[in-house]
C-alpha cells in the first residue's frame, strides 16, 4: 500500500466526466491540499470535455484502481457498476468518496461500508446541499433552540415544466438498476433526506407516494414524490418534490416548534397576549467548499469527516423504507 506525505497535495482520481464529475474537478482546483491527476470515464465522448485540464484521462478503469500515485477517487453516480468500483478502489488502498446515496439499498451500502472497514481506508459520502445557505440558516435556528423541541418540519419544491406526452410518463416506476436509469426520488431524495435527518433526527417510519419518475429525453425529467415521516415523540415531517408541476412552488424549510416557528428567514412567536412577533434571521450563506475542505482536513490531519458514514447509511435506509412504502402503499418502519 502506498504511504504519502502528510505535508503533500492529496493526489486525487474522478470517476465520471459527466456534470458531477466535472463539478468535483472545478472545487477540487481551486484548493493546493488537492492535485486532481485522472479522470475516468468509460465513454470516450465524456473525456474529451476534460482534455487539457487534468494530466491524463482514461476508458479502462484499472488505469483509477491500478495506479499506485492516487490516492484519493471521488466517484459520481454516473459511472456504472460503481459499488463494485468503489469496492475495488478502497481494497486497493484508496480513499473513496462517494456522492450520494452511499448504496441503491442498505445491502449494497453495507458492502462498501464493510470494504472501507477492511481495508483501512476512508469512506466519505458528499450531500451537497448540507451546505445550501437556505438549509443552514434553518438548521441553526432549530440548533440555537429558539423553537424548542419540534413538532413539524416542511419543504416543498414543485418545478413548473412543460406538459409530457402520457405515453412517456405513465407507469410506475422500479427502483433503478444502474446509471442513467435514474428516478427523481434517487436523484434528489438523498439531498432531501440528509437535510431532514440534521433538522429533526432519525425517523421512525415512512409513508411515500411516488408518481413516475424517469427522464424522458428532450422533454427532460418529470414525476415526483411526497414523503411522510413520523418521529419519536411525536414530530412529524413533509418532503415533496416534483419535477413536473403545473404550478411552481418552493416554500425552503418550514419548522414549527412548542416556542415558535421559522420560514424564509423569519422567526415567529406568540406573546402571553396573543400578539405575533416577527424576529428576522441572519442568512447563512452558501458554502461550496466546506466538504473539501474537511475532507483535507480529515485526511492530514485526522480531523473528523464533515458527513459521517453512518449518516449516509441512514439515508439510505430511509429511502428504501420509502421505497417499499410506495411499492405496499402503506406506512414502513425504518431501521438499520
Amino acid at each position: 500500500m502506498t504511504t504519502f506525505s502528510a505535508a503533500a497535495p492529496i493526489r486525487c482520481g474522478i470517476a465520471g466526466a459527466g456534470p458531477q464529475g466535472l463539478f468535483h474537478l472545478a472545487r477540487l482546483s481551486l484548493h493546493e491540499s488537492f492535485q486532481p491527476l485522472c479522470v475516468y470515464d468509460p465513454a470516450e465522448t465524456l473525456l474529451r470535455s476534460v482534455e487539457g485540464r487534468i494530466p491524463h484521462t482514461c476508458s479502462d478503469e484499472r488505469g483509477l484502481v491500478e495506479d499506485p500515485g492516487i490516492e484519493l477517487v471521488f466517484l459520481t453516480a454516473q459511472v456504472p457498476d460503481r459499488s463494485r468500483l468503489a469496492c475495488a478502489l478502497l481494497t486497493a488502498g484508496k480513499h473513496v468518496v462517494l456522492d450520494a446515496p452511499l448504496g441503491r439499498d442498505l445491502p449494497e451500502a453495507n458492502a462498501i461500508f464493510a470494504a472501507a472497514r477492511e481495508s483501512g481506508r476512508t469512506l466519505a459520502v458528499l450531500p451537497p446541499r448540507r451546505w445550501d445557505g437556505e438549509f443552514r440558516t434553518a438548521l441553526a435556528v432549530v440548533q440555537s433552540g429558539t423553537l424548542g423541541r419540534l413538532r413539524s418540519a416542511r419543504h416543498i419544491s414543485r418545478q413548473f415544466a412543460v406538459p409530457v406526452p402520457l405515453s412517456a410518463s405513465a407507469g410506475s416506476v422500479e427502483q433503478p438498476t444502474c446509471a442513467g436509469e435514474e428516478d427523481v426520488l434517487s436523484r434528489f431524495g438523498p439531498h432531501d433526506v440528509d437535510q431532514l435527518l440534521q433538522i429533526a433526527g432519525a425517523p421512525m417510519r415512512v409513508y411515500c407516494r411516488q408518481d413516475s419518475a424517469i427522464s424522458s429525453g428532450e422533454n427532460g425529467a418529470v414525476g415526483e414524490y411526497q414523503l411522510l415521516f413520523e418521529f419519536e415523540g411525536g414530530a412529524t415531517a413533509h418532503l415533496e418534490r416534483s419535477l413536473s408541476s403545473r404550478a411552481p412552488l418552493q416554500t425552503g424549510w418550514i419548522l414549527e416548534g412548542e416556542q415558535g416557528g421559522y420560514t424564509h428567514s423569519r422567526c415567529y412567536r406568540a406573546t402571553a397576549d396573543g400578539e405575533l412577533v416577527e424576529t428576522p434571521v441572519e442568512p447563512q450563506a452558501t458554502d461550496p467548499d466546506a466538504f473539501y475542505v474537511g475532507l483535507a482536513q480529515h485526511l492530514r490531519h485526522a480531523a473528523p469527516l464533515p458527513a459521517s458514514v453512518e449518516e449516509a447509511r441512514l439515508v439510505t435506509a430511509v429511502l428504501e423504507a420509502a421505497r417499499e412504502s410506495a411499492r405496499r402503499g402503506e406506512w414502513r418502519e425504518i431501521g438499520l
